[in-house]
């Protein structure tokens, strides 16, 4: 019985060429294809959004607001309804 390809969603927040997504890059590039389908989602003015599309991986650009660290409920709840709405449109 032939598995289907396991479908891979990676996320970079600021696609910025730092060391975190080097290695998120190298990891996309090395999953293998029969066993793994990766889509990236980047900020589209990033260098590593660019590289991504060069590469021919399924690159969608989205718009993700900056989050910060804090303990304020209402601050957490807004990160997270904006993570929801970003997930809806990956989705």
């Amino acid at each position: 019985m032939e598995q289907t390809p396991l479908r891979v969603l990676m996320i970079s927040s600021t696609g910025e060429l730092g060391g975190a997504e080097q290695s998120f890059y190298e990891i996309i590039k090395a999953l293998p294809q029969t066993q793994a389908l990766p889509e990236v989602c980047l900020p589209s003015n990033s260098p590593l959004f660019r590289m991504c599309v060069a590469a021919q991986l399924p690159t969608h650009a989205i718009t993700f607001r900056h989050f910060r660290r804090t303990i304020n409920p209402f601050v957490l709840a807004g990160q997270i309804y904006a993570i929801y709405k970003t997930s809806q449109q990956i989705c």
